[in-house]
């Protein structure tokens, strides 16, 4: 049994004139990492986290919702928590004088108890070996956004027009067992916890909770409501009551047409998964949507429900499934599902729409299948196929996804929807390509990286200027346009990184992969966190302390080609939000650093280091010419260790020993392969295969993989995965192709893929044989779907029976309502007939001063226009006083934007007289920009609003004109981009030469 000590016998001693008013209390769970110094060391299992105040003390420790001095003023100088997932269980707290002896605590359930020292170091050293009882809950106080232990993830979000907070424990097995408001209980219970916790917002406070529930297995709800101050437990229909009242009080209902949805009004969310595009939209505040369509079919309406959700699913840019989402009285979610069949949408249940989209996931990646003869695959970045890996990464707080083609694909073009932006020159690779999203998730520009003949790298860089036109940027560049696309940095939790083997990364991601040829590793702080401390091996490059207004959140290391780190790039951000960037290199003891362009010289060096030294066929070692490095700085590099205890093997595909070789035979893609992989401890020397193939090692490059293809009994092509060294670093692989009896190799794998493709095509016997199978599957699901029409007749007649019946009930309910409404109107009418008109104000005619402001100039003349209507001559585009104008530069050219004031909208373009745009009554023009070379219009952009009927889209178009022939005409958006693109290229080498 624990001992309990007298608080206020132990700690009488200290009064409140020993601590400053000013001074902080610690709380050891949601701590304020901005009052703290904190120190973390990993020991097995558990962390032991050392507390120091930034100013001198602490006033108080409060744990668990509870402080540990309760009713006493104390000067804590330093506290040791030791903990387990996050959540204290040990604690120790020092004081100031230090002659004074420090307090120990534990954790005992739900709250933290004073211990003897005996104890408390028994307890400690159970603790260590793994066997002590640890507690696994915590209070959440969901008005306290410090959350530095992760013990919660928190998702905000605009539910039916109330903005709503979901809090849930990050672990499975930690558990909330007590919710708290300002440090105010809430909820509190030994024997529940909460697994979630739904809390609702007015006017920036929390004044609604909705708790989710677990006692044993069984689960429950509890609602609470803010009443005068105080939180009282209410019943279901009270919680709806004021869930009610939260709504806006003036709301507009919507009508949400899938086809042409009107996307100012919603939060819309796109994903792209396996060939389909999902859009889910949520309306904003004010806006209820109570009728969903598709066109002109009418899918889902309601008279006291509406959708709280619409998600839409498309393929190939076609609306095929959409799924319609309600509450119900307890507040659970209720789905309403269609799928499109033959031009009309039909409804699913939910196990029947998850089907649905199953084989929509399976049809699309059908439908990106290769081709019988061999075609070069487009790259989409608004929708990337299967045929990439897609990695979601970020840099500089800017999310982007990192597109590498798969094994055997080759790009020939890269496209954002309709917009062509990069095509492949000849003998070109795209080894992987960055696209950045803007904060909506669409694309907003790429990098891309790829390799021409010769091993040449090759670097692509565009951005979005909106409405899909797609510009050129250099690279250096990229911090400017990734400064627009994220918003101010908020760096408050500090963790510490080593770049070590073995180090035990917190709130760390790794990645690892090749910058133009150069082995990278990354490390990447997660959000809101930064690095305080980076070290190699203890020898540390960066501390906080020596550079408080730099926060570096990434650190980029390049490998030389036998594996070992030679370039560090720490980047981060300074206190004026800014992006900045370190550098450092090895000098032979540790990582020093250097100047930028140093740095671009020695990375250029290990680029060159890491070209191929070469890979023998036929007896021979092939090579390939070396560049000398280039000059810079002495360096020393360290002593690589001795070599790992490695057996090599030289292989005969022919005769091998299975103690040594991993064999693996199979069929792919319309092919078979055989491959060769050694096992653990084990590299491949010399390769012998078939058709006299042979690879020599003779102390170059080892082997990792051999792999064989064969199409038709015959062996086409083969690939050799091989390292530089022992250490299986500088990992290059080798294509060889099979042609006019002899065997042929690169590096490239374009010539490789096309020799492997053509062979694909089916020769004369497999030709009909396949044919013959096409015919038996075509008449198998001609019999199938003769089945399924019989069922979808009968099940039909079925559905229009009970449809008769339902409506039948209902017309009996709408002529007794259409009885009683004839009743009201009727009394209603007799009651208007008695009441007088109300008159009528008269309405004043114009007066001369208004008549001189209504009048607009048009050419040499001015008219009266009595209408929103506003007729525009670019020749004098800064003297009509109804338009505003302001002066920019675009691409070095000199621009004008011009905007109607409010209410009013170009009608008429003019130039020197002659109309070139006139609106209608579906396109009207709110903005426009003209674009000057040498003082000469050449062209302008027109910002038009579209309203229409049917399936056309509502929203903002763009019209564009440019002169062509001496005059200035509308014209397409290609033409323009082609036009512009020639007149912004000869400005700039106008600038460059002037300079």
């Amino acid at each position: 049994m624990r001992l309990i000590y007298s608080l206020f016998f132990l700690f009488g001693l200290f009064s409140d004139s020993f601590v400053r008013a000013s001074d902080p209390v610690l709380d050891l769970d949601f701590y304020n990492p901005d009052e703290v110094k904190l120190t973390l060391n990993v020991e097995g299992d558990y962390k032991v986290e050392t507390f120091e105040p930034v100013g001198t003390s602490f006033s108080n420790v409060s744990v668990m919702g509870s402080p540990l001095f309760s009713g006493q003023t104390v000067k804590v100088t330093k506290v040791q928590a030791y903990s387990v997932k996050g959540l204290c269980q040990l604690v120790k707290v020092f004081f100031d004088p230090p002659t004074t002896p420090y307090a120990v605590f534990e954790r005992w359930t739900t709250r933290f108890f004073l211990v003897q020292r005996p104890q408390f170091d028994t307890d400690l050293g159970l603790f260590r070996l793994g066997t002590y009882k640890n507690y696994l809950s915590f209070g959440l106080d969901i008005n306290n956004k410090n959350n530095p232990r992760s013990l919660y993830s928190v998702k905000e979000d605009l539910v039916d027009g109330v903005v709503t907070h979901v809090f849930t424990p990050t672990l499975s097995d930690t558990k909330i067992h007590k919710l708290l408001f300002d440090g105010k209980i809430v909820f509190e219970s030994p024997t529940e916890s909460l697994t979630k916790v739904t809390a609702s917002q007015k006017n920036g406070s929390f004044v609604l909770v909705s708790l989710d529930t677990l006692k044993g297995t069984l689960t429950g709800k509890k609602f609470f409501s803010m009443v005068n101050n105080n939180w009282n437990e209410v019943d279901v229909y009270k919680y709806n009551e004021v869930l009610r009242t939260l709504h806006p009080d003036a709301v507009e209902n919507l009508t949400l047409d899938v086809n042409s949805p009107e996307e100012s009004k919603y939060k819309v969310d796109k994903d792209y998964d396996r060939g389909l595009t999902t859009v889910t939209y949520t309306p904003q505040s004010k806006y209820h949507v109570v009728k969903v369509s598709a066109g002109g079919q009418e899918l889902w309406s309601s008279t006291f429900d509406r959708a709280t959700e619409v998600v839409s699913v498309l393929l190939q840019d076609e609306v095929v499934s959409v799924r319609v989402t309600t509450k119900d009285l307890y507040g659970a979610s209720v789905h309403v599902n269609f799928k499109k069949v033959s031009d009309k949408f039909v409804r699913l249940s939910d196990k029947e729409f998850s089907d649905h989209l199953a084989d929509l996931q399976q049809q699309a990646g059908e439908s990106r299948t290769e081709p019988e003869h061999p075609t070069p695959h487009v790259l989409d970045l608004s929708n990337p196929s299967r045929d990439f890996n897609v990695q979601l990464s970020s840099e500089q707080l800017v999310k982007y996804r990192r597109l590498t083609p798969k094994e055997g694909v080759l790009v020939s073009k890269v496209m954002n929807g309709t917009s062509e932006l990069w095509v492949a020159p000849k003998d070109t690779t795209l080894e992987y390509l960055k696209v950045f999203l803007n904060k909506e998730g669409a694309p907003a520009l790429y990098q891309l990286y790829a390799v021409g003949p010769n091993n040449e790298p090759v670097v692509d860089s565009k951005y979005d200027l909106g409405n899909n036109l797609w510009w050129v940027f250099h690279h250096s560049q990229l911090n400017t346009f990734l400064k627009d696309l994220r918003d101010a940095p908020t760096l408050s939790h500090a963790v510490e990184l080593d770049f070590k083997p073995g180090f035990d990364l917190q709130h760390t991601k790794m990645d690892e992969y090749s910058t133009l040829g150069v082995g990278t590793t990354s490390y990447t702080a997660e959000d809101q966190h930064y690095f305080s401390r980076v070290s190699w091996n203890g020898l540390s490059l960066f501390v906080k302390n020596d550079q408080p207004k730099f926060s570096p959140v990434n650190a980029t290391l390049y490998k030389n080609p036998q594996g070992d780190f030679r370039l560090v790039e720490l980047g981060g951000f300074n206190d004026d939000g800014e992006w900045h960037t370190e550098y450092f290199r090895w000098d032979g003891s540790r990582f020093t650093p250097q100047t930028r362009a140093k740095f671009l010289v020695n990375f250029d060096t290990l680029k060159k280091s890491s070209v191929l030294s070469g890979a023998g066929v036929l007896g021979q070692e092939p090579s390939m010419e070396s560049d000398e490095e280039t000059p810079s700085e002495p360096e020393t590099l360290p002593e690589t260790g001795p070599e790992p205890a490695t057996f090599v093997y030289n292989l005969d595909t022919s005769d091998f020993d299975n103690k040594y070789v991993s064999y693996v035979g199979g069929a792919e893609n319309g092919y078979y392969f055989d491959s060769y992989v050694p096992r653990d401890g084990i590299l491949f020397g010399d390769v012998k295969g078939p058709n006299n193939f042979l690879y020599t090692h003779g102390g170059g490059r080892y082997v990792l993989m051999a792999k064989f293809y064969i199409v038709h009994q015959k062996f086409l092509g083969a690939v050799l995965k091989t390292v530089g060294s022992l250490y299986r670093t500088q990992e290059v692989t080798f294509y060889y192709t099979y042609e006019d009896d002899k065997w042929s190799y690169s590096t490239n794998k374009t010539h490789f893929v096309n020799v492997l493709a053509s062979e694909l095509r089916y020769s004369k016997e497999k030709k009909e044989e396949y044919e013959k199978y096409l015919k038996t599957e075509e008449e198998y699901n001609k019999v199938m779907e003769k089945l399924r029409t019989k069922e979808e007749k009968a099940k039909k007649k079925e559905e229009d029976k009970a449809r008769k019946e339902r409506e039948k009930e209902e017309d009996a309910e709408r002529v007794k309502d259409k009885l009683s409404k004839k009743t009201q109107l009727y009394s209603e009418m007799v009651k208007m007939e008695e009441e007088k008109p109300p008159e009528l104000p008269e309405v004043p005619e114009h007066t001369p001063e208004e008549l001189e402001q209504m009048e607009q100039p048009y050419g040499e003349e001015k008219f009266t226009v009595e209408s929103e209507l506003l007729y525009y001559d670019f020749k004098a585009p800064k003297d009509n006083k109804l338009v505003h104008t302001k002066d920019f530069q675009s691409n070095g050219l000199p621009a004008l934007d011009a905007t109607p004031v409010a209410g009013k909208f170009f009608h008429i373009l003019s130039f020197n007289g002659r109309r070139l745009w006139v609106s209608t009554s579906t396109r009207r023009c709110t903005n426009l920009q003209l674009f000057y070379d040498e003082g000469e219009l050449m062209g302008a952009v027109l910002r038009v609003t579209v309203s229409r009927k049917g399936k056309l889209k509502t929203g903002e178009d763009f019209d564009y004109l440019f002169v062509t022939e001496g005059e200035l005409k509308v014209v397409d958006v290609g033409d323009f981009n082609k036009l512009a693109n020639v007149r912004f290229q000869r400005a700039a080498l106008t600038q460059l030469s002037r300079a």
